[in-house]
């Protein structure tokens, strides 16, 4: 796992079970306590963005996303199928 050291803004991490864009961050070492990072996060489903300070150090999940243009080709009942124009290859999405 990656710590708060290998932070970068725009990176997506997992934080408290929900994918997060870390909008900004800041390392912040106040006198005699202990260093903190206070990161800004825009959850990805819902939009909203939280401050939230955590131990300098802690551990952070890092998650690979892709992003590419698709469109629609079928819509099921509970799942769509995309396809990608340019390799004409299929994913099956789940819907919310």
């Amino acid at each position: 796992m990656a710590t708060t050291s290998d932070l970068r803004t725009n990176m997506i991490i997992r934080y408290n079970g929900q994918l997060h864009r870390v909008v900004e961050f800041y390392h912040h070492a106040p006198g005699n306590w202990r260093a903190m990072v206070i990161m800004k996060l825009k959850n990805l489903e819902t939009g909203k963005t939280i401050e939230e300070r955590v131990r300098a150090g802690s551990e952070i999940e890092i998650v690979r996303v892709e992003k590419r243009p698709m469109q629609s080709s079928t819509v099921m009942a509970t799942s769509i199928i995309l396809w990608t124009p340019k390799h004409l290859s299929r994913s099956k999405c789940r819907k919310k």
